[in-house]
């Protein structure tokens, strides 16, 4: 039999046993034996805190026992349908009187369907304990009785929970409700409406936007409160993690960057200043504002410029040199005083078409402009005079790195290559290029050196119907030849971010955001030669592929597909144990960098962030959005 292995031994002792464990009288009739079991049922089902081996015994001791006594059992443990018929039902209502009354049949089994609509009257009379109990017992016997929908139980043991103020209780059973029935707006609401009551706010916008995405934007009691509640929930999330909202620009904030702390020199100007971290911000109104993050704070905001700013950076020293790059193809260098003031040094004007980019070497003594007039530009941080002009592009210029010792620089442009120029005179003249880096066509969006300089990352894009292509490719910075090339990315990828922490050990990694929606960790690897492929992904906001007039306005003329979870940028944190991603559905997350297991998901943005950038103690971040503001997150010690 089945159930010998459970009820040990034979015959009478076997039987005392059996009786024994059901806690039932030495001569109990089929009756008592059936009610017992139904109760034990209950009492020991894993839903219900029971272990599955006492349950599997009290279904062993059940079969054991209605043998003895004549009856017949299902294989599943249950009554077989010879017993039930015994006992001819009239309707589902009298039954639920009956048994509530405790005057059911001795012959017949209680089904869950009788146990629901117990729920349900106890509920319509406002006893939500005993709806809770009922709502339970036919949890228990939902697997017996298939007529008994899993979900609905669960979903009216929710409303009961919720009614007594067990909001945790109800945000489980409802949302288990709803992941067992994923299209139920019905259970969505009340999971995410539960969720706040319980102050899990982070999972009750998930679950709201869920709710109110499959209501579609009906009208009526339902989409009302969950509108209501997801409101809570996201002003709730946003007052735990966002300590300043930042305003004052006169359209979209392109880039949000901290004073560093100088890596040369010590006391840096933000040590000197009081300890106070600093934040820049530039925008499509064509200026600058400088902003204290600790009370929020406006500074200065610096004007000058006649067009958008595309691109801002702090010098690294840490000394509150700030150098913008314009539209107005002109750049302008910055300092900010001790004291507090701030002027303009220099107004650099070496190009004929918009600057795209600045950036500065690791020791601050040079920085270089990229512009859409095919040329680079290298200038002297100290006297702002020009060092070298890069020609060679045959397409504009998006994108300049320097090498590590700052003896060369890279840069990528329309044209599909990227080009590696000699600083000092190691190889060649100053300011030749010495390496020529291509490997078919596509656009090369951006160039980077490893941290240890030994190689260079170029990452390109090839829109269009017929073969499009979006990876990295990996060449030698020595000689220039091709050592590996990267696929995997399904959109154009539109920032890449090294791990810090990874800068002495023998590959490096590297993080990309895309257009696809993915975040992707990859292992940049001199051997083996040949194609490589990314070692972490995730892509839980992805969502699906929009439509071209579905695009929002930023990415409006990507000819490439576009999530409606795509990402524009991605950072490492200082000590490289997390990363943050944002994009264009205006969430910021921060993501365990071993895992990519979100930590925070922080909303308050009403547009996409295009940029986001780390405090130099990694407890703060700054994202820049095209909503008008800046915010700066707290994020150290708040993970999860």
């Amino acid at each position: 039999m089945a159930g010998d292995a459970e009820v040990p031994g034979r015959g009478a002792a076997r039987l005392k046993k059996a009786l024994a464990f059901m806690s039932l009288p030495p001569y109990a009739s089929e009756s008592q034996v059936r009610s017992r079991y139904h109760e034990l049922l209950r009492l020991n089902h894993p839903d219900k805190g029971g272990t599955p081996d006492q349950f599997r015994r009290v279904q062993a001791c059940y079969k054991f026992l209605l043998e003895r006594l004549g009856g017949k059992v299902r294989e599943d443990g249950g009554a077989a349908a010879e017993d039930i018929a015994e006992a001819p039902r009239e309707t589902k209502v009298d039954d639920a009187r009956a048994i509530r009354q405790g005057q059911e049949d001795a012959q017949r089994v209680v089904l869950g369907s009788d146990l629901r609509s117990l729920g349900d009257e106890a509920f319509e009379e406002r006893d939500y304990t005993r709806a809770v109990e009922c709502y339970g017992a036919a949890l228990a016997h939902s697997r017996f009785d298939a007529r008994s929908g899993h979900a609905d139980l669960l979903f009216g043991r929710a409303r009961a929970h919720l009614a007594l103020g067990n909001d945790e209780k109800a945000a489980s059973d409802a949302r288990r409700a709803a992941e067992s029935r994923p299209i139920w707006a019905d259970a969505w609401a009340l999971a995410g409406h539960a969720q706040v009551k319980a102050g899990d706010f982070v999972g009750a916008r998930a679950s709201l936007e869920r709710a109110v995405g499959l209501l579609g934007g009906e009208e009526g009691d339902l989409a009302k409160r969950a509108l209501e509640d997801l409101a809570t929930a996201r002003a709730a999330v946003e007052q735990e993690f966002c300590k300043l909202a930042l305003g004052g620009h006169g359209g979209a904030v392109t880039q949000a960057s901290f004073l560093p702390e100088g890596p040369v020199l010590k006391g840096s100007l933000g040590s000197r200043m009081g300890g106070r971290r600093i934040l820049a911000t530039a925008g499509m109104d064509g200026a600058v504002r400088i902003f204290a993050t600790a009370t929020g704070e406006l500074l200065h905001q610096l004007k000058g410029h006649t067009a958008p700013i595309t691109s801002i950076a702090w010098c690294p020293d840490g000394e509150g040199v700030l150098v913008s790059a314009s539209e107005d193809g002109t750049a302008r260098v910055w300092r900010l005083e001790e004291e507090g003031s701030c002027r303009l040094l220099k107004t650099i004007s070496g190009h004929e078409a918009s600057v795209t980019r600045v950036c500065f070497d690791k020791f601050g003594a040079a920085f270089a402009t990229t512009s859409e007039d095919r040329t680079a530009c290298v200038w002297d941080s100290e006297t702002g005079l020009l060092a070298h002009r890069l020609e060679g592009h045959s397409g504009g210029v998006n994108w300049a790195a320097f090498h590590p010792t700052g003896r060369s620089v890279c840069t990528a442009s329309d044209d599909a290559t990227a080009r590696v120029w000699d600083l000092a005179g190691d190889a060649t003249e100053p300011g030749r290029c010495v390496h020529t880096l291509e490997w078919g066509d596509g656009r090369a969006t951006s160039a980077e050196y490893t941290p240890d300089g030994r190689f260079v990352v170029m990452v390109t894009k090839k829109s269009g119907a017929v073969n499009p292509f979006y990876r990295m490719l990996l060449f030698s910075s020595v000689s220039g030849r091709i050592c590996r090339w990267l696929d995997g990315h399904q959109g154009a990828i539109t920032c890449l971010s090294w791990d810090p922490s990874r800068a002495d050990s023998e590959w490096a990694t590297a993080a990309t955001s895309s257009l696809d929606g993915t975040l992707k960790v990859w292992e940049a690897r001199a051997e083996p030669t040949g194609g490589g492929t990314y070692s972490l992904e995730t892509d839980e906001a992805r969502g699906r592929a929009l439509k071209q007039w579905e695009k929002p306005a930023r990415v409006q003329g990507e000819i490439e597909a576009v999530w409606e979870g795509a990402l524009l940028c991605v950072a490492y944190s200082p000590d490289g144990g997390r990363l943050c991603a944002a994009g264009l559905d205006g969430r910021v997350r921060i993501f365990d960098s071993e895992t990519l297991e979100c930590l925070q998901d922080c909303c308050g943005h009403a547009g996409p962030v295009t940029s986001v950038a780390w405090s130099g103690d990694g407890q703060e971040l700054a994202s820049a959005s095209d909503d008008g503001t800046a915010r700066v997150w707290v994020a150290g010690g708040e993970e999860g």
